[in-house]
């Protein structure tokens, strides 16, 4: 475990001339959740990865949730920025349901961009997705967490009528 790194960048915007057309990086979305359970404190994330390839929902779930019959999500408490830089992403990619894949990896302040500068000048590697999957993982979280407020609330007013 990497407990106190807040800052990973991982060659987010690799000089195109380094990266031939027929390959891909080989990191995928899923390598997320191993940096959120190996790097607890990170604030902001670069990353160069394969966004042709969907996240795999079952790899949300933490190594110990199958024991516990209670899922657990591996997920980033403090991240800022996942900035994805110059990664190749499929169109075939839905936006919603990689928004939705994010919402449970991500907090809902996290801001998702795919930005480099190259020579004084900066450029947007995924300008509509990232707006699309920004917006749809922030709304998606914010539901989630009324979800959890209304629970909260009716589990106390539960709790007071049986304990009263």
């Amino acid at each position: 475990q990497l407990p106190q790194i807040e800052t990973f960048i991982l060659n987010a915007a690799p000089s195109r001339s380094c990266i031939p057309e027929a390959h891909l990086p080989l990191l995928t979305f899923d390598v997320l959740l191993l940096l959120a359970k190996q790097c607890p404190s990170l604030r902001y994330l670069a990353l160069f990865i394969d966004g042709t390839v969907s996240p795999t929902r079952s790899c949300l779930l933490h190594e110990n949730a199958l024991d516990s019959g209670d899922p657990v999500f591996c997920s980033f408490a403090n991240l800022k920025c996942l900035d994805l830089g110059l990664s190749p992403i499929s169109p075939k990619l839905k936006p919603k349901a990689l928004a939705l894949w994010l919402s449970r990896v991500i907090p809902l302040a996290c801001e998702v961009t795919s930005t480099y500068e190259y020579s004084g000048t900066k450029y947007e590697a995924w300008p509509s997705i990232s707006k699309e999957v920004g917006v749809l993982t922030r709304t998606i979280c914010e539901a989630r967490r009324e979800e959890r407020i209304i629970a909260e609330a009716r589990l106390r007013i539960m709790k007071e009528r049986i304990f009263d």
